[in-house]
């Protein structure tokens, strides 16, 4: 996933969204992308992680206003 796919997705009339999350994670720069669009994003981001939040998909979640984490997902 991109940062530009993320950015590109989010709903231009500014409603809540929920944004699944399974990722190894990949570049530092890329996830703090997605941490800077979901954090000037005008509507309420819920970040559920499913599997794995990961390297740099543990920054991008931070970005979110709420993060919920499933009983057998890891965020490292």
């Amino acid at each position: 996933v991109s940062a530009k796919s993320i950015t590109d997705a989010l709903p231009e009339n500014g409603s809540d969204i929920i944004l699944e999350v399974n990722s190894n994670g990949g570049l530092v720069t890329v996830g703090s992308e997605i941490y800077t669009a979901l954090k000037s994003y005008q509507g309420h981001v819920t970040a559920e992680v499913t599997g794995m939040a990961a390297s740099a998909a543990s920054v991008a979640i931070m970005g979110a206003d709420k993060v919920v984490i499933s009983p057998t997902a890891q965020i490292m």
